[in-house]
């Protein structure tokens, strides 16, 4: 998947760019700058999830949650994004309602996903998803 992500909280926000190859034992999320610049990979493997940015030591963390709350300022729930990648509105902790505008082509993945809890306004769009081949 890629596409662009957008946080929005109390008058403040952020916008990157989000590449996510996911794989039955692992992901890989690029976050990149609007521009294109990488600012992070994101990697969960057998043991968790490591950081890495150019020019700083890696970083482990317990889950994408916990990175995603440091480089973002929200949590953001891998299973959720998930779900919500794929037409499914959960709304998991933290209670987020959750709009999905579908992909044109009927496939079942979302085109826009827009979730909002309390004060935080989190957008998805998905400009291209592609299924890997294992």
């Amino acid at each position: 998947m890629a596409g662009r992500l957008s946080v929005a909280q109390q008058g403040s926000g952020e916008i990157v760019r989000l590449r996510w190859d996911r794989r039955p034992a692992s992901d890989t999320w690029i976050v990149l700058s609007p521009v294109g610049s990488e600012l992070a990979r994101i990697e969960r493997g057998e043991r968790g999830v490591q950081v890495l940015r150019q020019g700083e030591p890696p970083l482990a963390a317990a889950s994408l949650g916990d990175v995603t709350s440091a480089l973002l300022g929200v949590a953001i729930d891998e299973r959720l994004l998930l779900a919500w990648l794929h037409g499914r509105p959960a709304s998991g902790p933290g209670g987020w309602e959750v709009v999905i505008e579908p992909a044109a082509d009927g496939s079942g993945v979302a085109r826009r996903v827009t979730a909002a809890s309390g004060e935080t306004t989190l957008r998805l769009v998905v400009d291209r998803y592609e299924v890997l081949s294992p």
